[in-house]
């Protein structure tokens, strides 16, 4: 405990396995408590207990105020006997003590169903409620799905953004029939942009790809991500959802997400979150050569640009990676007199390798005679990136070229040997 003079405030902390719990005596009165969820796994079985936070109520009985006497105190209200239904302006506490009451009463009652109408979009968002009807949709029959699907169908965007209640959805896509799943997704037509773009939503969106087999939910899909495409490829959790659907969708239904991202390729190639779905989407365009050829020229094009910007070079590697080494010169063709400059820099330099690797054996050794150049050799040797790229060229060398490599790094070394050992 600690005391603070200048409040006149004494605080006691108890720890609590998984939570902290805080009491505070104040001027202002006694503290009224309130949860708040910690950090918790996914899966029913895993989460931690809830964490309480303190606010004091209004003052009592100070100088100035009329003292409240046993007079004017309202009774507290009688314990009914029969459950009460849901009140939304529950506390986080009241409402972990109402789910817990409702599952009580479920489980002395075998389990009949009707006790829970009314009350599974709320107890789904406890930490209580969410486990509990986890484990019932593990177990449930079509029925029971189809009851709680019932319960919830004008809920199912606040669920799934709901710190409990997203993975009470995802276990229940993953016992539904395909035409429960097609009722969900029907259930959320015309939110799904706004779903992924949360952090906990994006995880049921992930989990509907996943296990999506109907042409139809396909075609529900891929109607709210038109548009949108690049505007979820650039979001924290949106990408998610893009790179999902890229994965997912058949050849003929993902041609728009392709459409949009060649229209801002560049843009999507230097945002951290597009470019993570530039790297899938080169390989899937690596099959259609109207694409391959748009991507490389549009490379070449802005090619100073992305070869120096910390994501932009990832995605130049990437499609020197996937695509044809015939189909690549005009992205070489455009660093050419500039091989040296860039294996000085911290992030061109490891495009500069990958482009020796994929070169053909003329445009390999252009490369690497640009670099061994007296004027320029000398500065490479001593940076600490040009030096792996040197590394690189000499493993890539062969026969009189490597000789010839060797030969002028032996001379440059010599030359930097006499600058050591060169008084001033």
């Amino acid at each position: 405990s600690c005391f603070n003079e200048a409040a006149n405030t004494e605080v006691y902390t108890r720890g609590i396995v998984g939570s902290v719990r805080c009491v505070q005596e104040t001027a202002m009165g006694p503290i009224q408590y309130a949860a708040i969820p910690m950090a918790y796994m996914p899966g029913y079985a895993s989460y931690s207990q809830p964490c309480y936070y303190a606010s004091p109520q209004p003052p009592q009985n100070l100088p100035g105020m009329k003292k409240t006497t046993s007079a004017t105190k309202k009774k507290s209200p009688t314990k009914s006997s029969q459950f009460k239904p849901y009140n939304q302006s529950l506390n986080p506490l009241e409402s972990e003590k109402f789910a817990s009451d409702l599952i009580k009463e479920f489980e002395e009652n075998s389990t009949d169903y009707n006790i829970l109408a009314g009350s599974i979009r709320k107890i789904a968002q406890t930490q209580a409620g969410s486990r509990f009807l986890q484990k019932q949709l593990s177990k449930g029959t079509p029925e029971f799905i189809e009851f709680v699907l019932k319960e919830i169908e004008n809920s199912l965007p606040e669920l799934m953004t709901n710190d409990y209640g997203n993975y009470f959805c995802q276990r229940l896509l993953f016992n539904c029939s395909p035409s429960h799943r097609l009722l969900f997704i029907k259930q959320i037509r015309g939110q799904i942009v706004s779903i992924s773009k949360d952090s906990r939503g994006i995880h049921t969106i992930q989990s509907i790809f996943d296990v999506m087999t109907m042409e139809e939910e396909e075609k529900i899909l891929a109607d709210d991500l038109k548009t949108h495409v690049c505007e979820l490829a650039m979001d924290q959790q949106g990408t998610h959802a893009i790179q999902k659907a890229l994965l997912a969708f058949a050849e003929i239904r993902k041609k728009f997400i392709i459409e949009e991202s060649l229209v801002k390729f560049i843009e999507l190639c230097n945002n951290p979150y597009g470019l993570s779905m530039i790297k899938k989407l080169v390989p899937i365009c690596a099959k259609n050569n109207d694409n391959v050829h748009f991507i490389v020229q549009k490379i070449a094009d802005n090619s100073m640009e992305l070869v120096q910007n910390p994501y932009g070079n990832y995605a130049i590697q990437a499609v020197l990676e996937s695509f044809e080494v015939t189909k690549l010169s005009p992205i070489l063709e455009s660093f050419k007199g500039k091989y040296s400059q860039l294996s000085n820099l911290k992030f061109s330099s490891n495009v500069i390798e990958k482009c020796m690797e994929k070169a053909d054996p003329k445009r390999k050794e252009e490369i690497i005679k640009e670099l061994i150049s007296p004027e320029k050799l000398f500065g490479l040797l001593k940076n600490n990136f040009a030096n792996f790229v040197l590394q690189k060229a000499l493993t890539l060398a062969e026969g009189a070229l490597r000789d010839e490599m060797i030969k002028a790094i032996q001379d440059s070394l010599q030359h930097i040997s006499c600058l050591l050992y060169t008084s001033p």
